[in-house]
């Protein structure tokens, strides 16, 4: 079957997913709101306190870096034209992150076409839009539908690109996993393996220069790969860690400890030991 006729299946699947969602983002807010997070409204009231002035926060008095900047920033138009209307920017924040959810399945389908017959790529894009874990889990409103897509365009590039890497290539993968980085901090993890992919070859190669069938890789593309990265994210982490005094968001610490009081409450003898 022709390559083009694997594109309209897709396209076919991704307006039936369409569909779907957007006949739930039209269901009456109470049958949503038994799906939204309550981070969604964290993020929510963050944006409004930003776009009216009062600076990244939940309370209007202490500043806080708890939020993925990504999701943040592009909850602002949102926020700033629909904030007195909670019930539509709830809906439109949704939205947003179906659009996110649909991309995906098309790096998905990027992604297994690399390796795979064009068959076996629209099966794994059918499943990612008709799963109902995967539907359950983008509809409750917070980041991880962008962060979803954003790790797959990173992780595609990275894929297609990793045999023969040019400056260029290097500074936009960069780009790209920064951008996966302040789509939601534990993207860091995809940084490190395009970085130690990249760095094991080029070891390789100096170790065996004359072997032909190693992959190519210079340091300053190495280089140019980790700074790009770092230039995206660094005025974040000067912001986090200027405000509270960590790179990691300060709700990532507050389930560490919220998970050791439970721990401790569930098992009142181990508590009293200590």
């Amino acid at each position: 079957m022709p390559d083009k006729k694997y594109t309209k299946i897709l396209a076919i699947l991704i307006v039936i997913a369409l569909i779907i969602r957007v006949a739930f983002l039209f269901s009456s807010p109470d049958y949503i709101n038994t799906f939204v997070a309550d981070d969604m409204f964290y993020y929510m009231v963050a944006a409004n306190n930003v776009v009216n002035g009062d600076g990244l926060t939940f309370d209007k008095v202490s500043p806080t870096n708890a939020a993925h900047p990504v999701y943040l920033v592009l909850q602002l138009p949102i926020a700033y034209l629909f904030q007195h209307n909670p019930n539509l920017q709830i809906r439109l924040c949704l939205a947003l992150l179906t659009l996110f959810n649909l991309l995906t399945a098309i790096a998905i389908f990027k992604i297994v076409s690399l390796f795979f017959e064009k068959r076996a790529a629209i099966f794994a894009s059918f499943v990612w839009l008709f799963s109902p874990i995967i539907f359950k889990s983008y509809i409750t409103g917070v980041e991880g539908a962008i962060s979803v897509f954003f790790i797959s365009l990173t992780a595609y590039f990275f894929l297609k690109w990793r045999k023969e890497y040019t400056l260029k290539r290097a500074c936009w993968l960069g780009i790209l996993g920064g951008i996966s980085f302040l789509s939601r901090a534990d993207a860091v993890f995809i940084d490190a393996i395009i970085f130690f992919d990249m760095a094991l070859s080029y070891l390789r190669n100096r170790s065996n220069p004359k072997h032909n069938g190693l992959r190519q890789i210079s340091l300053k593309q190495i280089i140019t790969y980790c700074l790009s990265a770092l230039i995206i994210a660094s005025p974040w982490l000067v912001y986090s860690y200027a405000t509270a005094g960590t790179f990691m968001q300060t709700s990532g610490i507050a389930i560490a400890f919220k998970q050791h009081a439970s721990f401790l409450a569930a098992h009142s003898l181990f508590s009293m030991a200590l």
